[in-house]
């Protein structure tokens, strides 16, 4: 969680850079009593996934 303060009167806008594993399908924002808040949603990191390999059996 991030908290950053600034106090303005009129219109502003600032900017930031968020990381490339936020899905930016699920951003969001509210304003409530003064308080800008933006919620961001990480996107799913590949799990890695088990494949089991046969091999025949050597007679030695």
């Amino acid at each position: 969680m991030a908290r950053r303060r600034s106090r303005m009167v009129g219109r502003f806008e600032h900017r930031i850079t968020v990381p490339g594993d936020v899905d930016p399908e699920s951003v969001s924002a509210s304003l409530a009593d003064g308080v800008l808040t933006i919620r961001l949603a990480k996107t799913e990191r590949s799990q890695a996934e088990h494949i089991e390999i046969a091999a025949p059996r050597l007679k030695i």
